[in-house]
């Protein structure tokens, strides 16, 4: 970062924009001007360099920050907003998160200019709370580009990004995917107001490896996807983005059943995602206090880092018969035609959960794959426990199941 890049920043407040619209970054610096905003992120981080260096510097801002051996909680904000007089905050979507269950929140939030977030997604819940009372953005950007220069979201839109017209962004389709990734080219017309410019200026074309979605019906509406880094590959080619699976939060906390409680979200969750990306009853593993997630500083949790600390628990859950005790059970009392066709029926929509299948639909077209086999033959095993019946026969072998892919079974087939 050079004096350009700062100089660069500075040209925000004089962004022009759409009759009618504010320019995000221009509004929350003057509504600081003077004033105390809270921020957790280090001072490495980009969100960092703007509280700790440029609201200070060019705003005459008061940037307060906690305790530095306490990490950032929704209950320190809290007591932060009740002792000072704070225009925003800039936190991850965490810290939010844990905020809002408190009871004086949304009175809190009322009294600030903005809440903002970024580094992470916010659940759909917690940001309609907060677009009620506030002005809440999420803040986009890097420290090799600075922050992309959007417009204040119009209320409902807090979960989409909107650009600013005169930031030139270009959104190219990525791959097979139905996201688009964010790429930059340099202009010189907006080299006196561009980071880029002066951070790289040998680059002319910047890829962020940022993907987003468009919105279905409005037009420069964009809503986060993921990393182009952080897609998932699984065995059988298809690509699951890791970000839209944890937007949505549960806040059940300490209990045997936990998995229990926790499955409507997930269930929630499976709705909005593609059948080859669901998550599993039988698939969940509740870490371990002795193994915590490993997190950034910003508070979001590092995937690589975390996934490698659990890699044996992963490796052991796809081993054969290694599923965990939470698989769902289907208890048949009675061995009789009927209740065998009610407990298969059950213990097929409990796999493939969602519309109601009909008896004669293909179940492999339906979403049935050979994770989800594995997971109904457990089903249908823990159904007949205690049962005298032939382990051998058909509908108790894995394999069995599995080639019968060809042959398209149905729910009436079972």
């Amino acid at each position: 970062m050079t004096h350009g890049t700062f100089s660069a920043t500075d040209l925000d407040r004089n962004m022009p924009t759409p009759l009618g619209r504010r320019a995000q970054n221009a509004a929350l610096y003057q509504s600081n001007f003077g004033g105390e905003a809270y921020s957790c992120f280090p001072p490495y981080h980009l969100a960092g360099v703007q509280a700790f260096t440029i609201l200070p510097i060019f705003y005459g801002s008061t940037t307060v920050f906690g305790p530095p051996d306490i990490p950032a909680t929704g209950l320190l904000a809290s007591e932060i907003m009740q002792k000072t007089d704070l225009t925003s905050i800039y936190v991850p979507p965490a810290v939010i998160e844990e905020w809002v269950q408190r009871p004086e929140a949304l009175e809190q939030a009322a009294k600030l200019d903005f809440v903002l977030y970024g580094s992470g997604p916010l659940s759909p819940s917690t940001g309609n709370l907060l677009d009620e009372v506030c002005n809440l953005c999420q803040v986009h950007g890097s420290t090799e580009i600075g922050k992309i220069q959007l417009l204040v979201p119009l209320k409902g839109n807090w979960a989409y990004l909107e650009p600013n017209p005169c930031e030139e962004l270009d959104m190219q389709e990525f791959e097979d995917q139905e996201a688009y990734e964010m790429v930059l080219h340099q202009n010189s017309a907006l080299n006196h107001r561009r980071s880029l410019h002066h951070n790289f200026p040998d680059y002319n074309t910047w890829r962020t490896g940022d993907l987003f979605l468009p919105h279905p019906e409005k037009l420069g509406l964009w809503s986060f996807y993921g990393r182009v880094d952080e897609l998932i590959i699984l065995s059988d080619s298809h690509k699951i983005n890791p970000v839209p699976l944890t937007g949505e939060k549960n806040q059940g906390h300490g209990s045997d059943d936990l998995v229990e409680r926790i499955w409507p979200t997930i269930e929630k969750v499976n709705r909005s995602t593609p059948a080859y990306g669901q998550i599993l009853r039988s698939m969940v593993i509740l870490s371990s206090v002795n193994k915590p997630f490993v997190r950034a500083p910003k508070g979001s949790v590092v995937r690589s880092l975390t996934l490698e600390r659990y890699s044996e628990e992963m490796e052991n859950i796809y081993a054969e018969g290694s599923f965990p005790a939470q698989t769902v059970t289907n208890t048949i009392e009675d061995i009789n035609l009927s209740t065998i066709k009610q407990s298969l029926y059950k213990s097929v929509m409990t796999v493939l959960p969602g519309d109601e299948i009909s008896d004669n639909v293909d179940l492999f077209h339906s979403g049935l794959d050979s994770l989800k086999v594995s997971e109904l033959k457990n089903i249908i095993h823990s159904g007949l426990r205690g049962k005298k019946i032939n382990r051998q026969c058909p509908i108790c072998d894995k394999n069995c199941l599995q080639a019968s892919h060809h042959s398209k079974p149905s729910k009436s087939d079972l």
